[in-house]
């Protein structure tokens, strides 16, 4: 230890080996002792007629008469361990004015008045908690709702907010002021917690909205290529409103015209603007089992960039010469123009291509041999489909509806084949043409897959076979220098086939779009990387949000269902008291308690035992 941080040495020596331990109890105990008759205000009100420095001996002798080094011990732990009438320099202390102790001493009393409230407002929280009624709030408590109020709905941090964190240590604040909001009656018991918590606005800023309305409709362009004369085709979700993306096709010289359009939302939102602030605020369109919650509002999302059937739209397009066996012969971006002749559902679609129905059937029918082909390509080249089916699920009006989604049906194939080529193409151009923009990147896995696995996943969806690969493949990253994404099997990729719903990709856009028209880039490399870092971290919370809501919805309607309904699933792993199945009717994970030994990939037949929305937990027993 250093000299100076030694203040005083007790001349005593133990009087055999191993009696140290008992010689410093001993002056502890005597050092305790002498501190307890030490009364600091007395001593204070012997000095401080004179404001100058103390020697700690100094102050000793003045108030038990004598200086030895166990009062001088006694007196240093009190002087340490004293917040108001001496100020400590080195081992010299100083008494405080008689006002600086006023005023500390006030300064103390608050801070125990602060203490003392929050601990009865934490306890006030846990009682609401713990209460299986809605509470009734007296007036005492009126104002501190509104501070939880400004906290969840506003999102405005203040003192009761910070207090929420220390309510219940296994939930957020968040989780909290929602509980104590719906059992005060503050909010309605219906409110979609996941909005909340996520701390999502709904309506949009009545800046934003304003910015909307006075967008001008487009009217066409002369710069633009034209397509509206083409075949043009939009497939999506029945209910989607915002469409993205548009696919034409018609005759050329050697063969085909094929087109992938993709809505140009940077026609109408300039870097920097109103709406540009809004949808970097937003990250990405959340769809949640209550309720969408737009990127961008209605006006422009729904109307103006969607691609609705019958309406004239800008676009950034792909034009592909495409011969009949589907081999391309040229790929050009260019800014384009298109009117949507037909908008279908991937049902509607699926039953045309199915049934080969008249000219549109043909058409979506072409369409998807060349994108098979395409896919055949990728996979040659290590392409690996992890594509697992979803259960969507969408509650109205009270109803909780549950629908399952192949994402191998025909015209689902098809449109997701086409993105990837449309931002694969998109990719290379920027590479070649030295455009900045964020490629999305990914390494092969450490020990190659092979090709008879590879195949065996592309045909069918097997949840054991992608949760054993999943672990040895390396996570995608965001680069300034295009390099192979392994798991698409192309040599650059991007994204920027979803501008209306995403704004990582609308930045995206906005360079390629810049460097078509010949405008300045709107983003530098430096800047570039840390918009879509940002966006990307957006974008993965709101992901797993509509997860976190989606399993609560999901879990909801199965609590509901039978007891005694059996379900398919399949052994993933070992879990705690059993094992982690799929239950493969739901596409939902869950527990079986069993003591049977199982081995992976076995398959059998459950039912729900227990089923808890709010933890996310289902546990389910053998048949």
């Amino acid at each position: 230890m250093s000299a100076a941080r030694i203040y005083l040495v007790h001349a005593v020596k133990p009087t055999e080996r191993g009696a140290l331990p008992q010689l410093i109890e001993t002056l502890r105990a005597q050092i305790e002792a002498r501190r307890r008759e030490i009364d600091l205000d007395l001593l204070w009100e012997g000095v401080r007629g004179e404001e100058r420095e103390y020697a700690l001996a100094e102050l000793t002798a003045q108030y038990f008469g004598t200086a030895s080094a166990i009062e001088q011990a006694a007196m240093m732990r009190a002087l340490v361990e004293d917040r108001f009438y001496f100020r400590r320099r080195g081992v010299r202390f100083i008494p405080r004015s008689p006002e600086q102790l006023e005023q500390l001493r006030h300064q103390e009393a608050q801070r125990q008045q602060r203490a003392q409230r929050k601990e009865r407002v934490i306890q006030w929280f846990r009682l609401v908690l713990a209460s299986a009624e809605p509470v009734d709030v007296s007036e005492e408590w009126t104002g501190v709702l509104e501070r939880v109020e400004d906290f969840l709905l506003r999102r405005q941090m203040n003192e009761v907010a910070r207090w929420l964190a220390e309510v219940d240590e296994e939930r957020t604040a968040r989780d909290v002021a929602y509980e104590v909001l719906v059992k005060t009656g503050r909010l309605e018991a219906t409110a979609d917690p996941f909005l909340l918590l996520a701390g999502l606005d709904v309506a949009f800023r009545a800046r934003a909205i304003e910015a909307a309305d006075r967008l001008i409709p487009f009217a066409g362009a002369s710069d633009r290529v034209d397509f509206t004369a083409a075949w043009t085709v939009s497939i999506d979700d029945e209910e989607t409103e915002e469409i993205d993306d548009a696919l034409s096709l018609e005759p050329a010289a050697n063969g085909w015209r094929l087109g992938i359009h993709i809505a140009d939302v940077a026609h109408y939102v300039r870097k920097g603007d109103v709406l540009d602030e809004e949808a970097a605020r937003r990250g990405v369109t959340a769809y949640l089992p209550t309720q969408r919650v737009l990127m961008f509002p209605e006006r422009l999302s729904c109307d103006l960039a969607s691609l609705r059937q019958g309406e004239l739209r800008p676009t950034l397009s792909l034009a592909l010469e495409v011969d009949d066996e589907g081999n391309v012969r040229e790929a050009t971006l260019v800014p384009g123009m298109i009117r949507v002749g037909r908008r279908l559902s991937y049902e509607e679609a699926d039953r045309l291509i199915t049934e080969n129905g008249g000219e549109m059937g043909r058409r979506l029918g072409q369409l998807l041999r060349w994108a098979q082909r395409w896919a055949d390509e990728r996979f040659q080249r290590g392409a690996l489909w992890l594509r697992r089916p979803e259960v969507k699920v969408r509650v109205r009006d009270g109803q909780i509806r549950v629908k399952r989604i192949d994402p191998g049906t025909p015209s689902r194939f098809l449109v997701s084949e086409l993105m990837v080529l449309m931002n694969h193409i998109a990719a290379e151009h920027a590479a070649r043409q030295g455009i900045p923009i964020i490629f999305r990147v990914q390494d092969p896995p450490a020990h190659p897959l092979q090709d008879e696995l590879r195949a065996q996943l592309r045909a069918a969806y097997d949840p054991l076979c992608i949760e054993q690969i999943i672990r040895g493949l390396q996570r995608s990253r965001l680069s300034l220098s295009p390099q192979p994404h392994a798991g698409l099997g192309v040599s650059a990729y991007t994204q920027l086939t979803s501008p209306i719903r995403r704004f990582a990709d609308l930045v995206v856009q906005r360079q390629i779009r810049a460097a078509l028209v010949g405008e300045p880039y709107p983003y530098e490399r430096e800047e570039l990387l840390d918009v879509l870092a940002t966006a990307e971290t957006v974008e993965r919370e709101m992901r797993a949000l509509e997860q976190r809501a989606q399993r609560y919805w999901l879990l909801e309607y199965l609590r509901h269902l039978p007891e005694e309904m059996e379900w398919d699933a399949i052994v993933i792993k070992r879990a705690r008291s059993g094992y982690e199945v799929e239950v493969t009717t739901w596409l939902v994970r869950a527990l079986l308690n069993t003591s049977v030994e199982l081995a992976p990939g076995t398959r059998l037949r459950v039912r729900r035992e227990h089923c808890d929305p709010k933890s996310g937990l289902l546990r389910v027993r053998m048949a």
